[in-house]
């Protein structure tokens, strides 16, 4: 037979067999109950959609029981590419912190790059689409990054950096405000009245502060630290195509600001704002007066932390070795600052109107002992050395309980150290034994286990409080960590499967079936978080929700579902398991939607140090 019309009839053949395929799928509903990451998986990561069947919350009324054969569809040429009868969970029982039970389709021997489906073929009902791909984390991590030019202070926003959907003039820049801001214990004094002009908003709200930046620039500078080639120079902000990554230039923002906020003889002021917010929509139209408030040990101690770890970071860009230089300074100038003067966690009386900026002594101490290894990794100066081997002990390095949340750039730094040259090698052995232990015994936080999730993503109970999402992101990071630095290296896989198990919750698969990243409707989003409660995309404003108006602009997290929630008017989130207490809204007082739905750049940054390890680019 002659060989073109052998190869002519299966090409037929194949095209087909592709068209019966498509046929057959024809119709297919998209079902909510059939849960996947909307971004997609990494080729070689475990790869399982979430089949829901609700039981308790407000979608109790709802039922889905799949059929036995469930298929991963190839989008692009409608072939099935895997079968398999999805896994009943926990033997049926109710995920509590859902609400809900469930079955498992775990398809992760499919590891070719291309868009697909989940498919309950006896339904006929789909998943959203997804992909697989080495890169598929990457339009989400500049997404994220671009946040904090959207929520710059004092600078205006506009094309082309900007797109046209929000675009703002400068904000907060008229007579007694940022660039004339008075101090709040000598508010007529002319002699007290500074430019502190720049960084960025806080969160939903316009106010500045130094000490809440502990896990933000933190978290940030060491994201790219650990993965500095997924960081270009093409988000598209004002300083893109200075041949320097993009986050960096945007950390240098901050920097810049904080460095105005600290006093000749090293001492920083804690926090700027107002004295009555009020919402001005949009940002260029307040025309409040702005405060500053007093010096306190904590932003002290804080800033010389970040300032010494952002000279490091900086250290291989050339035009930023004058402030590098600078940075190096002033970290040392305020450690001696933070040294000789009283401690005190009392130091912000809230006159300015917004959150309390104080730090508990006790966090004070671990900022201490930050700031004092990254001036050690600096400057080699065995000052800093010999305060970080005198106190580290005086602590528990690791709480042996869940608290490890809250700490994640501490223990950064404590892993830091064990790899740093020529350090204690007793104290590194320490701190390693301790970090292990803390892994083998609390099960819940380090590792996995099948049975605790039915969305694959255990916290605990406790992390469901107001910003939600910096507790479960830390969940993530900590495991990261832990694989990073080879803590127990046999537990290795586990560690992975628990940090992407938190990322896969983020970008869908939770009981609201909610992608908790705004408007990424173009970036890969199917269900995305439509409206957050932020002075600019307020509620009744053109930037009000994606589905009726411009929305926010895309990669604002927001704070995440809540059980503190106590407004039982409003349910939900009120009355709901942890994981469904949450609503897509941003009205105000009196149901005081930002406890649920408000950005913080600390949330923000928080994300992106969990996301950046698993981003790569093709």
């Amino acid at each position: 037979m002659n060989i073109k019309f052998i190869i002519l009839m299966k090409k037929i053949l194949v095209l087909l067999l592709a068209s019966m395929a498509v046929c057959s799928i024809f119709g297919q509903t998209t079902n909510k109950y059939i849960i996947i990451d909307q971004f997609g998986y990494l080729p070689e990561a475990e790869k399982v959609a979430v089949i829901v069947d609700p039981q308790i919350g407000f979608n109790a009324e709802d039922s889905y029981v799949p059929g036995n054969n469930f298929e991963l569809i190839n989008v692009n040429t409608g072939l099935s590419v895997f079968k398999a009868t999805p896994t009943l969970w926990n033997n049926g029982r109710i995920d509590n912190q859902a609400g809900d039970k469930g079955w498992w389709f775990n398809f992760s021997s499919i590891r070719d790059t291309g868009t697909y489906y989940v498919l309950d073929r006896q339904k006929n009902a789909k998943s959203f689409n997804f992909r697989i791909a080495n890169n598929v984390y990457l339009d989400a991590l500049n997404a994220a990054c671009k946040m904090f030019y959207y929520n710059r202070c004092n600078s205006a926003k506009q094309e082309p950096f900007a797109d046209k959907r929000w675009t703002d003039k400068a904000d907060n820049l008229g007579s007694n405000q940022d660039s004339q801001c008075h101090d709040i214990n000598d508010r007529e004094n002319p002699a007290k009245i500074k430019d502190l002009s720049g960084g960025w908003w806080d969160a939903g709200d316009m106010n500045k502060y130094v000490t809440f930046l502990y896990d933000v620039l933190n978290p940030l500078l060491s994201a790219f630290d650990y993965n500095p080639a997924v960081f270009k120079d093409n988000v598209n902000i004002p300083e893109s195509g200075n041949g320097i990554p993009d986050i960096v230039d945007e950390m240098v923002v901050e920097l810049n600001w904080m460095i105005k906020m600290q006093e000749p003889d090293g001492g920083v002021h804690i926090k700027m704002g107002e004295i009555v917010p009020t919402q001005k929509i949009p940002p260029s139209s307040s025309t409040n007066a702005r405060f500053y408030g007093p010096v306190c040990s904590s932003s002290t101690i804080v800033l010389s932390g970040i300032f010494a770890h952002a000279a490091l970071v900086l250290e291989p860009f050339p035009m930023y070795h004058p402030l590098r230089d600078e940075l190096r300074r002033r970290s040392e100038l305020a450690w001696k600052w933070y040294v000789a003067n009283p401690k005190c966690d009392t130091c912000d009386n809230q006159t300015i109107r917004a959150g309390d900026a104080d730090l508990p002594l006790e966090k004070q101490d671990k900022a201490a002992l930050v700031a004092a290894f990254y001036l050690f990794k600096l400057t080699r100066n065995q000052v800093y050395h010999n305060y970080f081997k005198m106190n580290v002990l005086k602590h528990d390095m690791y709480s042996q309980d869940n608290s490890d949340l809250y700490a994640t750039t501490f223990h950064t730094a404590l892993l830091e150290y064990v790899h740093l040259p020529k350090v204690d090698s007793v104290l590194a052995s320490q701190i390693m034994i301790a970090q292990k232990s803390n892994a083998d015994n609390i099960k819940t936080l380090y590792g996995w286990n099948d049975t605790l999730s039915l969305y694959r993503a255990y916290t605990t109970d406790a992390s469901y409080h107001w910003g939600s999402l910096m507790p479960i992101a830390s969940t993530g990071i900590i495991n990261e960590l832990v694989l990073s630095f080879d803590v127990d290296y046999s537990r290795n896989k586990a560690f992975s499967k628990k940090a992407l198990g938190i990322i896969n919750f983020f970008h869908g698969v939770n009981p609201l079936n909610l992608m908790y990243l705004s408007n990424m409707y173009e970036k890969g989003g199917d269900n995305c978080v439509n409206q957050i409660y932020h002075t600019w995309f307020a509620n009744g404003s053109q930037w009000d929700d994606c589905r009726t108006s411009a929305g926010p602009p895309p990669g604002y997290l927001t704070g995440g579902p809540s059980k503190q929630y106590n407004i039982k008017t409003v349910s939900p989130p009120y009355g709901q398991p942890a994981m469904k207490s949450y609503k897509d809204w941003n009205v105000g007082w009196p149901e005081n939607s930002w406890e649920i739905t408000e950005p913080s750049i600390y949330c923000q940054a928080l994300y992106i140090r969990l996301l950046a390890p698993y981003v790569r680019i093709e």
